[in-house]
């Protein structure tokens, strides 16, 4: 059994509208998902074609959970309960230098005591 061909334009041409998913990809060309993964990681131009995709949808991502902030600012201003997740989502990854709580821990093992480092608006007197 003779094994497909393939070239750059085939998959450039099948990245459009697959939301960075290899899988859509893959299927779209007919071949596995090794294959259109390998082609992405080793082809320039596929690379960007697929890059570029990533970026369109994490764009489309943030425009929806823009609106939606905007939509629950509305509501409040109406008096009406309004669902803050986006809002609350979007200062703790977007705004996170400011808002977001997280703590970093690094661990030996060779019997030192663990080192814990607070950052973001969390102090050790509240734990």
């Amino acid at each position: 059994m003779s094994r497909r061909k393939y070239c750059t334009k085939d998959f450039i041409e099948a990245i459009p509208n697959s939301g960075g998913i290899i899988s859509t990809i893959a299927k779209r060309v007919q071949c596995n998902w090794s294959t259109a993964d390998h082609w992405i990681k080793t082809k320039p131009t596929v690379a960007k074609a697929y890059a570029d995709e990533c970026e369109s949808v994490g764009d489309l991502a943030e425009s929806v959970v823009f609106r939606n902030i905007q939509l629950a600012s509305k509501q409040q201003k109406d008096g009406e309960s309004a669902d803050t997740a986006d809002a609350k989502w979007y200062l703790s990854r977007i705004r996170r230098e400011k808002y977001a709580t997280r703590t970093e821990t690094d661990h030996t093992t060779d019997g030192k005591p663990i080192a814990i480092t607070f950052t973001g608006n969390v102090s050790p007197d509240e734990l």
